[in-house]
């Protein structure tokens, strides 16, 4: 990859200085809710100055702009459509956060499981007339990660909700027909 690295807007020289707005401008210009989100996931790290705690490699060739945390903070602080963004994702991720640990802490497996299914197709799904469709679900080791089981574990119950018609599959995606159906999977013990 080539990096393209900005650290200071005083010590660039003055074509650095324009590329620099010129991008800068184009953030905002193009701004839209989800590119603002990811903008934000992966900006988190420059407001407690700690390191990220995700590393990311890219697949193809690609350029890569890193700003200096102080411009980070300069063009939130003149663009409030940027700061508003990021108080959604990091409420979104507080609320998150709360939710897995009330999870962890007092469902079984299954449960654990559902609630994580729910999550992600409220996330990222795409949902019509009742049905849920999440076309890049999440693998079975990372379902397993994100609720405390083993991977046997997330196989032999996801094995159980396709049996029971709670969802099927295809590839990388996952479909549940009812969703309001399976979402009550997170809090009935019955069943």
């Amino acid at each position: 990859y080539k990096k393209i690295d900005f650290i200071d807007r005083n010590t660039v020289n003055p074509e650095q200085s324009k590329i620099l707005s010129t991008i800068q401008k184009a953030i905002i210009d193009s701004l839209t809710a989800e590119s603002a989100v990811d903008l934000t996931r992966k900006a988190l790290a420059a407001f407690d100055g700690h390191p990220r705690s995700a590393n990311v490699k890219a697949q193809d060739d690609c350029e890569v702009l890193c700003i200096s945390r102080v411009d980070f903070i300069d063009l939130i602080r003149k663009n409030s459509k940027i700061a508003i963004a990021l108080l959604r994702e990091l409420s979104t991720r507080i609320r998150h956060l709360d939710q897995q640990i009330m999870s962890l802490s007092l469902f079984d497996s299954k449960h654990r499981i559902a609630n994580s299914i729910c999550q992600i197709a409220e996330r990222k799904g795409k949902i019509f007339d009742g049905e849920v469709v999440i076309k890049s679900s999440p693998t079975q080791q990372e379902i397993a990660n994100m609720t405390g089981n083993s991977r046997e574990t997330v196989t032999r119950i996801l094995k159980s909700f396709k049996d029971q018609g709670f969802l099927y599959t295809k590839g990388r995606k996952m479909v549940i027909p009812n969703f309001e159906s399976f979402k009550r999977l997170t809090v009935d013990n019955s069943g």
